[in-house]
């Protein structure tokens, strides 16, 4: 097949460059179907020539005329996983060249290049029988392929982002950043597609992640279960997904543990992702998880109190105050945490009187700024029942401001006769309300 039929030459291109451009073609052509050991080199030369052209008719002569030989050898190697030899002389150039492929978006729908998506996708599952450099510009590529809604639900199905951490040793501080650009593309997938999510998939995925971050105890791998399940709320779709819960209460156990002493200013961005995911989890029909020690008391309580100190602080900058069912239950907790603080041994827990004086002073300040009329009865009623009883159990100071504020509260119940009863009536039934506790 001739070229030019392939090589457009333009009006006003350099003769020079277009012939040399077109022997560079014709020469890579050639050698498609020539011994493997050829291939590989017309592969690499492309690629060195080429890493800097971006047309998608360049990018097409390259995957639509790759080496037969080499792709099925490539392929061979999601199968002979322990095969040192096949892997030595190939494994680092697949990588080169998904690489390469992927460095722009002028293949992402190709059905040829959809090959390599699926070879990186089984090759990073196992481990390699030798040594894998790691390939400059790769988490690149993968942002680009991500970029595509089918590649986002097969890199999501197949633990894409963890089989990234634990197949290479990335070495740039760069790289490690832009990993997260990557997993907050991933995690981003569209609300149209929940249907397309295979659960018994995702269901295997939280718990290997899970026993990964036991074995090697490393914050990213936190980072990751945590926008994974972020993204499982977001979907709603942690209701028709059943995992550990049990040993995801022991790792927000650890989470406290490492991160809580730290002043708010340093958390790390995915703590208030914790309060949001235990909000899925109780409100699940099918449940079992229940509060019904005082550590459990302290540890969810310190979540919801850090998760909700931190909405507040982003409602106090703008943005108007909605209390969900989700927002009440997770009040109701802090406040029978508060219930407990005498009872509880405040040196084995250092950090809850201060992430509980956090989200007071938190709310202390929203309150002195703004008005929560606009939230209902209920809310107003949930919201200052803490607030009363944070003032007593922390021995706050009681502000002019404060007065005012419930004040003007209680004088509404006293002047309407409906709110008075529907204030008896949460008065007498705040103790049961609807909460994963048993009393």
């Amino acid at each position: 097949m001739d070229s030019k039929e392939h090589f457009e030459v333009k009006s006003g291109d350099n003769m020079d460059k277009v012939l040399e451009n077109l022997e560079a073609v014709n020469g890579y052509i050639r050698k498609r179907k020539l011994n493997v050991r050829t291939q590989r080199r017309a592969i690499q030369i492309w690629i060195d020539q080429s890493s800097k052209q971006n047309t998608t008719q360049h990018d097409q002569i390259f995957i639509e005329h790759f080496g037969e030989n080499v792709l099925n050898e490539f392929c061979l190697m999601s199968k002979e996983s322990k095969n040192a030899k096949l892997f030595e002389d190939n494994i680092n150039l697949f990588f080169q060249v998904f690489t390469f492929i992927f460095r722009n978006q002028n293949l992402v729908r190709h059905n040829k290049a959809q090959l390599f998506v699926d070879l990186y996708l089984k090759l990073t599952k196992i481990p390699s029988p030798c040594k894998v450099d790691y390939p400059v510009g790769i988490i690149d590529s993968l942002i680009n392929c991500a970029y595509d809604e089918p590649n986002k639900i097969l890199f999501i199905h197949d633990n894409a982002a963890l089989n990234y951490c634990t197949y290479f040793n990335v070495p740039k501080v760069e790289d490690q950043t832009k990993f997260w650009t990557f997993c907050n593309h991933l995690y981003s997938l569209n609300y149209g597609n929940r249907s397309l999510m295979n659960r018994n998939r995702l269901q295997q995925n939280i718990n290997h992640i899970m026993t990964i971050f036991h074995t090697k105890s490393d914050e990213d791998y936190l980072t990751l279960l945590f926008t994974f399940l972020r993204m499982l709320c977001r979907l709603r779709l942690l209701e028709e997904i059943e995992f550990d819960v049990n040993q995801f209460y022991y790792i927000t156990v650890e989470v406290i543990l490492r991160i809580s002493i730290r002043s708010h200013e340093s958390y790390p961005k995915y703590y208030p992702f914790l309060s949001k995911i235990w909000s899925g989890i109780f409100n699940r029909s099918f449940n079992t998880f229940q509060i019904d020690t005082i550590d459990k008391l302290i540890v969810l309580g310190s979540i919801f109190s850090i998760g909700l100190a931190n909405t507040l602080r982003k409602l106090d900058v703008g943005g108007k105050w909605e209390m969900s069912n989700n927002g009440k239950q997770s009040w109701y907790i802090i406040y029978f945490t508060l219930v407990a603080f005498p009872i509880i041994d405040h040196t084995t827990c250092p950090w809850l009187r201060k992430v509980f004086n956090e989200l007071h002073v938190s709310l202390q300040k929203y309150l002195f700024k703004h008005s929560i009329e606009d939230l209902s009865f209920e809310c107003q009623f949930t919201v200052l029942q803490y607030y009363i009883k944070s003032i007593v159990t922390l021995n706050q100071e009681i502000s002019r401001r404060d007065d005012d504020i419930l004040s003007t509260f209680f004088e509404s119940i006293d002047k309407e006769p409906l709110l008075s009863n529907r204030f008896l009536i949460n008065s007498l039934t705040i103790l049961f309300p609807i909460m994963p506790f048993r009393l």
